[in-house]
């Protein structure tokens, strides 16, 4: 679904078009944790269809999302603090789900009876270099896609192909990248994709690791394309 939303959204032309795709953006949206995500890219090609400019429309967004945040601070906390275990997974410090942490936060009992946003701002106050490491791991197991405890030859492989992917990757981004309304659709999806593996942890399986996964192998076979033009 998530392909089949950014294969419609990027070929919108005006607004009835956001409007007409719209059922299948929000199914997307409802029907898994991640497509929830999809919101960001389907603001910024609204703001495409109006010729704003990217400077524009990062100023924009700023202030959308500290709108947002705002508004539904209250709500975001219930979910995290009250629904969730995300406090017992931010203490311990957790980069997989299911799978206990050699590495444990030391934050002042006060700051673990408020909201969210002073939990994070006492941990990366009080416990810096270890919220570094811990996000370190976070983005080392989720973009390798591995996990301590598959097999050695499934590590292996994972590690030589995901990382010859994101090198690849890499060297369009900063290379070979049009520039185009289309690419900045989708930059936007893994930018907040990423965002979101900071605050969050990775799956136990690896799985969500599955919607970012065609975007990184389109980008990098540009690259070796036209790496291959060139030399």
């Amino acid at each position: 679904m998530l392909i089949i939303s950014f294969y419609l959204l990027i070929n919108t032309k005006n607004f009835r078009d956001i409007f007409f795709f719209a059922p299948i953006f929000i199914l997307t949206i409802c029907c898994r944790p991640h497509g929830i995500l999809l919101i960001l890219p389907i603001i910024v090609a609204i703001l495409f269809i109006y010729n704003f400019k990217i400077k524009k429309i990062f100023i924009i967004l700023t202030i959308i999302f500290l709108v947002a945040f705002v508004i539904f601070f209250n709500q975001i906390n219930t979910i995290l603090i009250d629904y969730n275990e995300w406090i017992k997974y931010f203490i311990n410090g957790q980069y997989i789900a299911e799978v206990q942490s050699n590495i444990n936060l030391n934050i002042n009992l006060e700051c673990l009876q408020e909201n969210f946003l002073r939990i994070i701002v006492c941990g990366i106050y009080e416990e810096p270099m270890k919220l570094l490491k811990i996000n370190f791991f976070k983005f080392y197991y989720f973009f390798f896609n591995i996990r301590p405890y598959w097999t050695d030859i499934h590590i292996f492989l994972n590690l030589v192909i995901n990382s010859t992917i994101l090198i690849f990757f890499i060297i369009y981004i900063f290379l070979y990248r049009a520039k185009s309304h289309n690419e900045y659709i989708i930059y936007s999806f893994l930018a907040v994709y990423c965002l979101s593996i900071i605050v969050t942890w990775n799956d136990y399986d690896g799985r969500f690791f599955n919607p970012i996964y065609p975007f990184l192998c389109i980008f990098s076979s540009k690259a070796v394309v036209s790496l291959y033009h060139k030399y």
